[in-house]
């Protein structure tokens, strides 16, 4: 079984994401704290992390550390941005809120396929 870990403030829409994770087959960890992320990531080994775009930098520290940069990061975001601007943040791919649910599934299969 897949393991992702959603880190977002909205704790509201992000448990129903992580119920939604498990009902597709996924071991899904939510936080609304960035500041623990490290040791989940450590403890719990995560195939895929989906975070919101407002974790300030969060992505991009992620990146650029060389135990973590392997793990595919699905970026999210409330606000109409352009693909270019969410890749820039080192995303691997992002999706807008609210969720099509179909294209989060589509974008969830195809990173963990990648990587």
């Amino acid at each position: 079984m897949k393991k992702i870990i959603v880190v977002n403030n909205d704790i509201d829409s992000m448990s129903l994401l992580q119920t939604w994770l498990k009902r597709n087959g996924f071991n899904a960890l939510y936080t609304g704290n960035a500041e623990n992320l490290r040791t989940l990531i450590e403890d719990f080994k995560p195939d895929l992390l989906i975070i919101d775009i407002m974790q300030n930098g969060l992505v991009e520290e992620l990146k650029n550390d060389p135990l973590i940069t392997h793990i595919p990061v699905l970026v999210m975001t409330g606000y109409t941005i352009p693909r270019e601007q969410a890749v820039a943040s080192k995303g691997d791919d992002f999706i807008q809120k609210p969720f099509d649910l179909p294209d989060l599934k589509k974008k969830v299969d195809t990173l963990l396929r990648l990587h």
